[in-house]
């Protein structure tokens, strides 16, 4: 139960990220998604220290918050980055 709350999660972080953002380019949404279920449920198995399987521990939901919207700010802000970087270049 634990492990499928920390991907869902991650996911809705992911997807209001998507929202949030609109960036454009394709499998922009999917790839904020994708970060956000990874961040999520790699922060929520290295902080709970019993069985995911049974249930989550509050230290462990906040850790997975936590991590998810840290990595989709740094996600978001290198793929805008990177998209002003390889538009028309400007002639003087």
């Amino acid at each position: 139960m634990g492990l499928i709350l920390l991907v869902a999660v991650g996911a809705v972080f992911g997807w209001l990220a998507s929202i949030m953002t609109r960036l454009p380019g394709t499998g922009a949404d999917m790839v904020l998604i994708a970060s956000g279920v990874l961040s999520a449920t790699v922060a929520g198995l290295a902080v709970y220290d019993g069985s995911v399987l049974t249930g989550l521990s509050p230290q462990a939901f906040v850790a997975a918050s936590l991590a998810c919207a840290i990595v989709l700010a740094a996600v978001t802000t290198f793929r805008s980055h990177g998209i002003e970087q390889t538009g028309p270049r400007k002639r003087d």
